[in-house]
């Protein structure tokens, strides 16, 4: 192939009939020939003339330059012709590339000699890429994120663009969160698109990767790939080499038990298949202790994955890390543990003890009922006792059900004042007065409403904490839930009213009452069965359980998390606005509103630096991402089948090249087909013959006559 041109390429099918076009010369050698005679004859006649030389005459130039260049021009149509032309659209070969280098930085590139593999890798692709090629450089892991723009890479000296990205990526900190290899690409696919619309150059994606089968690669399953940008996969590592096995502690939501279970994993080319697991001392230095009778061994075939019991605790130093021996990849082979305290729930309930199922009472504890994270404890609230049957530092929720006395009302009121939450249920017209008793507000009329048939919530405040969970379409409806009875209090007699839900006649179904810094909430109807359906509808457990921690100075908080994962501080206190947590490493940092886990370790959470270093200080166990220990070699297939075009490996290049080369031929020949150009190359050859021919004619009496 002579590619003639950059957009519009002339090609020929037998490029070789062009060597016929020298024939030109021939015609215009063989007329310069100036013809003497080869013989020699003497006369006797001219002996004595003196000898002069020969006169130039026109034969010894070109006699007519027109038909002269016509043949010429003949003979190189006819040249072409059978060279077999024909035109396609093609890009130089020269043209710049689009590049992209995404360096995977996620946890499982913590495995020994793996980074310094990264780092030879991007230097060896770095030599490859011209000063005229565009070029970005990715870093990815959970996020994605960009160290060096194709801006900056045009904006640099060349002499220092290579330089100054081998020295960002020295600089670079490999992390613990997990890898998201999928976006990653996306993202850097939709880049080079981006900033290459103007090319059909195929453009070039290098991700350099241990490739791991714990790569979350699923987003690339959704997404439609283009075409013109090729992959090249590096592997990094001595893929399969080693064994690699894990730890995971299973049903950490669980780990206020004595029990400890761990999910223990091997790799599927593992070379061994038993494991030590043993508790380690937090500040031991990485020593491992010494084997103990409640140490345990852990067989695990290859590939397969063991529930075992994790061994007992030693009591005579911290106990806070189990680690795993045995295993040739050590990165993943230690696991936080942090135990905590469930949540001590005390409710407190005065009225009508009637344990039948049309009393208040008979519900409560089918409502708040313990869970692993928290143990929940009713208790009865007599008339004659004045004051409440648990502490107030420990009551979590108070919930009145019947008339209390004036010595009860003012300890409950007291209470609510120091940021309690009483929630006070109408069960009747006269019992409800005693709200404007604990509110210390003027008495007010409180009648039964006057319903038909049944009555239906019409508004819901589904901003309130207590609502906040229902605001979705899938669970707002809320017409299955019907008010046989329910108490209407005069509005104007409640100034702070917080109306939370309405009924269908606009009076409040559920309202809120600040109370000093507590809050009253206020049910106009009990859940017991003469009066609604709250009993058995499919909202009221979470409904108040929210109320339940809404209200609360506690809750349950969990103690295991992976990095990566974000949390809140309203997951630690209702009324501290800034806490602080102390890291791994000792470092202390302030936590306002989020905070998220970047490595493996212990944390610690208090309202101050003084507080951390109490005992009670919440402790929080941060273990590596289950994920990044699939350390299995992802397979290739796995993106050919998501329709991603992959650069070959060097020993599949000649074959491959073969074929392309075998393909491209055959569309040659069909585009040349179609495009029949040499029959119109003829036809102007015998057009050119047929001029000169003309001239030919016209031009030669007046030779003769010369």
């Amino acid at each position: 192939m002579f590619p003639f041109g950059s957009a519009n390429t002339m090609s020929f099918l037998a490029p070789l009939y062009l060597i016929a076009g020298l024939a030109i010369g021939l015609p215009i050698l063989f007329h310069l020939i100036r013809q003497t005679p080869k013989g020699k004859q003497v006369f006797s006649s001219i002996m004595f003339l003196s000898p002069s030389p020969p006169r130039m005459t026109k034969r010894s130039h070109v006699e007519d330059w027109l038909l002269l260049l016509l043949r010429a021009f003949a003979i190189c149509l006819l040249a072409l012709a059978f060279a077999r032309p024909f035109f396609r659209t093609t890009s130089s070969d020269d043209a710049p590339t689009g590049i992209v280098l995404l360096i995977d930085t996620s946890a499982s590139m913590q495995r020994k000699g793996y980074w310094e593999s990264v780092q030879a890798e991007v230097n060896a692709k770095l030599k490859e890429v011209s000063p005229e090629d565009s070029l970005a450089v990715l870093r990815f892991d959970s996020d994605t994120e960009m160290l060096f723009s194709i801006e900056e890479w045009k904006q640099q000296p060349q002499q220092l663009r290579k330089e100054r990205i081998l020295e960002r990526v020295r600089n670079i900190d490999v992390s613990w969160n997990k890898t998201r290899l999928g976006e990653a690409m996306i993202q850097a696919a939709e880049l080079l698109t981006e900033n290459n619309q103007k090319t059909t150059q195929a453009l070039r994606l290098i991700v350099i990767s241990d490739l791991q089968s714990g790569s979350e690669w699923e987003a690339l399953s959704a997404y439609t790939w283009p075409q013109n940008v090729l992959v090249d996969f590096v592997p990094v590592g001595e893929r399969g080499s080693a064994t690699n096995a894990s730890i995971q502690i299973v049903a950490d939501d669980n780990l206020t038990d004595n029990i400890l279970r761990l999910r223990v994993s091997n790799s599927q080319d593992a070379g061994s298949d038993l494991f030590n697991i043993n508790w380690q001392d937090l500040f031991s230095d990485g020593v491992a202790l010494p084997k103990s009778n409640s140490d345990i061994s852990a067989y695990v075939p290859p590939g397969q994955t063991r529930i075992v019991r994790a061994p007992d605790p030693p009591t005579d130093f911290i106990t806070q890390r189990l680690v795993l021996t045995g295993d040739e990849e050590p990165f993943d082979n230690i696991c936080y543990v942090a135990k905590t305290e469930p949540w001590k729930v005390h409710i407190v309930y005065a009225g009508n003890t009637d344990d039948s199922t049309n009393g208040l009472r008979f519900f409560l504890e089918p409502v708040f009922q313990s869970t692993p994270g928290r143990k929940v404890t009713v208790h009865n609230w007599n008339s004659e006792d004045v004051n409440s049957p648990i502490e107030a530092t420990q009551l979590s929720l108070m919930v009145i059900g019947g008339k209390l006395s004036t010595e009860q009302l003012s300890w409950v009121r007291e209470w609510s004042r120091a940021g309690g939450q009483t929630l006070f249920v109408a069960t009747d017209p006269e019992q409800s007065l005693s709200l404007y008793e604990l509110l210390e507000l003027p008495i007010s009329e409180v009648t039964e409403a006057d319903i038909t048939e049944y009555s239906m919530l019409s508004q819901v405040d589904l901003t309130h904490p207590i609502f906040a969970q229902f605001d979705d379409p899938r669970f707002s409806d809320f017409t299955k839930l019907r008010y046989w009875k329910h108490r209407v209090f005069k509005t104007e007699s409640l100034p702070d009213l917080k109306v939370l839900a309405k009924l269908e006649n606009n009076d409040p179904a559920i309202g809120e009452i600040p109370i000093g810094k507590g809050r009253v909430i206020l049910l106009s109807s009990g859940w017991n069965r003469d009066d609604s359906d709250l009993a058995v509808w499919s909202k009221f457990v979470p409904m108040m359980n929210a109320m339940l921690e809404y209200g609360s100075q506690q809750r349950y908080v969990r103690p295991q998390f992976t990095v990566g994962d974000v949390i809140h501080v309203s997951d630690f206190s209702r009324t501290e606005t800034q806490l602080k947590i102390r890291h791994p490493k000792g470092e202390i940092v302030p936590f306002n509103d989020t905070y998220r886990f970047m490595q493996p370790g212990l944390y610690k959470i208090a309202p101050s630096e003084l507080e951390l270093a109490e005992p009670n200080a919440t402790t929080l166990a941060v273990n590596l991402p289950p994920a990044e220990s699939q350390t299995t070699p992802l397979s290739l297939d796995v993106f050919k089948s998501n329709g991603i075009p992959l650069s070959l490996p060097k020993q599949a290049q000649a074959t491959e090249l073969n074929e392309a080369v075998n393909e491209r031929q055959l569309m040659n020949v069909e585009l040349e087909s179609k495009q029949q150009l040499w029959k119109w190359l003829l036809l102007l050859a015998l057009f050119v013959l047929f001029l000169e021919t003309v001239i030919a004619g016209i031009r030669a009496p007046s030779r003769q006559a010369v």
